[in-house]
Protein backbone atom coordinates (compact mmCIF):
# COMPACT_ATOMS: atom_id res chain seq x y z
CA UNK A 1 0.00 0.00 0.00
CA UNK A 2 2.83 2.35 0.73
CA UNK A 3 4.22 2.13 -2.80
CA UNK A 4 0.85 2.98 -4.33
CA UNK A 5 0.61 6.10 -2.14
CA UNK A 6 4.13 7.12 -3.15
CA UNK A 7 3.25 6.55 -6.81
CA UNK A 8 0.10 8.67 -6.45
CA UNK A 9 2.10 11.42 -4.75
CA UNK A 10 4.67 11.45 -7.57
CA UNK A 11 1.90 11.55 -10.20
CA UNK A 12 0.13 14.41 -8.43
CA UNK A 13 3.38 16.32 -7.97
CA UNK A 14 4.18 15.97 -11.66
CA UNK A 15 0.69 17.15 -12.67
CA UNK A 16 0.53 20.02 -10.15
CA UNK A 17 1.65 22.76 -12.60
CA UNK A 18 -0.96 21.61 -15.10
CA UNK A 19 -3.64 21.57 -12.41
CA UNK A 20 -2.70 25.10 -11.30
CA UNK A 21 -2.78 26.41 -14.87
CA UNK A 22 -6.15 24.76 -15.48
CA UNK A 23 -7.66 26.31 -12.36
CA UNK A 24 -6.23 29.72 -13.31
CA UNK A 25 -7.65 29.46 -16.84
CA UNK A 26 -11.07 28.49 -15.50
CA UNK A 27 -10.98 31.39 -13.03
CA UNK A 28 -10.15 33.87 -15.78
CA UNK A 29 -12.95 32.49 -17.91
CA UNK A 30 -15.47 32.94 -15.12
CA UNK A 31 -14.23 36.42 -14.23
CA UNK A 32 -14.25 37.64 -17.83
CA UNK A 33 -17.92 36.84 -18.39
CA UNK A 34 -20.14 39.85 -18.62
CA UNK A 35 -22.04 42.12 -20.97
CA UNK A 36 -18.87 43.51 -22.57
CA UNK A 37 -16.65 40.43 -22.90
CA UNK A 38 -14.59 40.25 -26.11
CA UNK A 39 -16.24 37.81 -28.49
CA UNK A 40 -19.77 38.28 -27.14
CA UNK A 41 -22.36 38.47 -29.93
CA UNK A 42 -25.38 40.76 -29.88
CA UNK A 43 -28.32 40.44 -32.26
CA UNK A 44 -29.30 44.12 -31.94
CA UNK A 45 -28.50 47.43 -30.32
CA UNK A 46 -31.47 46.88 -28.00
CA UNK A 47 -29.90 43.64 -26.71
CA UNK A 48 -26.55 45.35 -26.03
CA UNK A 49 -28.27 48.33 -24.37
CA UNK A 50 -30.31 46.06 -22.11
CA UNK A 51 -27.19 44.17 -20.97
CA UNK A 52 -25.33 47.42 -20.29
CA UNK A 53 -28.29 48.93 -18.41
CA UNK A 54 -28.32 45.88 -16.13
CA UNK A 55 -24.61 46.54 -15.49
CA UNK A 56 -25.32 50.19 -14.57
CA UNK A 57 -24.49 51.92 -17.87
CA UNK A 58 -26.50 54.26 -20.11
CA UNK A 59 -25.91 54.77 -23.85
CA UNK A 60 -24.60 58.21 -24.82
CA UNK A 61 -23.31 57.64 -28.36
CA UNK A 62 -23.78 55.38 -31.39
CA UNK A 63 -21.70 55.02 -34.55
CA UNK A 64 -22.84 52.50 -37.16
CA UNK A 65 -25.76 50.11 -37.36
CA UNK A 66 -24.70 46.67 -38.63
CA UNK A 67 -26.34 43.93 -36.56
CA UNK A 68 -25.76 41.21 -35.48
CA UNK A 69 -22.31 42.19 -34.25
CA UNK A 70 -19.51 40.75 -32.09
CA UNK A 71 -17.51 42.70 -29.48
CA UNK A 72 -13.90 43.11 -30.62
CA UNK A 73 -12.69 45.89 -28.28
CA UNK A 74 -13.68 47.56 -25.01
CA UNK A 75 -12.06 50.75 -23.70
CA UNK A 76 -12.87 52.25 -20.29
CA UNK A 77 -11.86 55.62 -18.91
CA UNK A 78 -12.79 57.86 -16.00
CA UNK A 79 -14.41 61.29 -16.59
CA UNK A 80 -13.47 61.55 -20.31
CA UNK A 81 -12.88 59.21 -23.25
CA UNK A 82 -11.14 59.56 -26.61
CA UNK A 83 -11.10 56.97 -29.40
CA UNK A 84 -10.73 56.68 -33.18
CA UNK A 85 -13.05 54.94 -35.61
CA UNK A 86 -11.69 52.59 -38.27
CA UNK A 87 -11.80 55.43 -40.81
CA UNK A 88 -9.47 57.48 -38.54
CA UNK A 89 -12.10 59.92 -37.27
CA UNK A 90 -11.31 60.82 -33.64
CA UNK A 91 -14.07 61.32 -31.08
CA UNK A 92 -13.89 62.70 -27.54
CA UNK A 93 -16.40 62.61 -24.72
CA UNK A 94 -15.59 65.25 -22.08
CA UNK A 95 -17.43 66.64 -19.08
CA UNK A 96 -18.45 63.36 -17.46
CA UNK A 97 -16.90 63.93 -14.02
CA UNK A 98 -17.81 61.12 -11.63
CA UNK A 99 -18.60 58.65 -14.43
CA UNK A 100 -16.79 55.74 -15.99
CA UNK A 101 -17.06 55.92 -19.76
CA UNK A 102 -16.95 52.81 -21.90
CA UNK A 103 -16.49 52.48 -25.66
CA UNK A 104 -17.56 49.10 -27.07
CA UNK A 105 -16.37 48.38 -30.61
CA UNK A 106 -18.24 45.60 -32.41
CA UNK A 107 -17.80 44.05 -35.83
CA UNK A 108 -20.95 43.53 -37.87
CA UNK A 109 -21.14 41.59 -41.13
CA UNK A 110 -20.00 44.58 -43.21
CA UNK A 111 -18.96 47.39 -40.88
CA UNK A 112 -17.86 48.36 -37.39
CA UNK A 113 -20.32 49.51 -34.77
CA UNK A 114 -19.23 51.67 -31.83
CA UNK A 115 -21.45 52.31 -28.84
CA UNK A 116 -20.41 54.64 -26.00
CA UNK A 117 -21.81 54.24 -22.48
CA UNK A 118 -21.49 56.13 -19.20
CA UNK A 119 -21.83 54.68 -15.74
CA UNK A 120 -24.34 55.88 -13.22
CA UNK A 121 -22.85 58.83 -11.31
CA UNK A 122 -20.73 58.02 -8.30
CA UNK A 123 -21.80 59.65 -5.02
CA UNK A 124 -19.02 61.78 -3.47
CA UNK A 125 -17.55 60.22 -0.33
CA UNK A 126 -18.61 63.26 1.73
CA UNK A 127 -22.29 62.76 0.78
CA UNK A 128 -23.26 59.09 1.10
CA UNK A 129 -26.69 58.20 -0.25
CA UNK A 130 -29.42 58.62 2.35
CA UNK A 131 -30.95 55.23 3.20
CA UNK A 132 -34.53 56.54 3.22
CA UNK A 133 -34.17 58.26 -0.13
CA UNK A 134 -36.00 61.59 0.36
CA UNK A 135 -34.43 63.05 3.47
CA UNK A 136 -36.60 61.12 5.88
CA UNK A 137 -34.93 59.26 8.68
CA UNK A 138 -35.28 55.48 8.37
CA UNK A 139 -35.54 55.17 12.17
CA UNK A 140 -37.47 57.41 14.53
CA UNK A 141 -35.83 58.20 17.83
CA UNK A 142 -38.32 58.87 20.64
Amino acid sequence: MRTSQQHLFRQTRRLLPLIILSVAALSLGVCSRGPDRIGTNYASLADLEKAQQQAGYAKIGTFGNDWPARIIEVTRSRDRLTFARQDGTRHSYNGFAGHTLKMIRLQGRRAEVIIVFRSDPVQPASQPPHPAGRGESPVRVL
